[in-house]
């Protein structure tokens, strides 16, 4: 997917303090916009934590392909 479809400003659309519970939300969000592609904004966060990253990735990789989600998820 050359034109990602939505950009997702992480810190805007959960906030400073995040948990692994919150990965659920955003991907959720996520899913509802896979097929036109994402773009996954973390601008203002210092670091993610890889266990936020897992939560948020693991299902969606299993469910379409990691080639799939790895080309509609920049």
């Amino acid at each position: 997917v050359t034109n990602m479809g939505m950009n997702i400003k992480v810190k805007d659309f959960l906030g400073n303090n995040y948990s692994c519970e919150d990965a659920i939300l955003l991907r959720e969000n996520i899913k509802k916009n896979l097929n036109s592609g994402v773009i996954l904004d973390f601008d203002g966060y210092d670091r993610v934590p890889s266990t936020f990253l897992t939560c948020l990735f693991t299902e969606l990789i299993e469910k379409s392909g990691r080639e799939y989600i790895f080309d509609h998820i920049d």
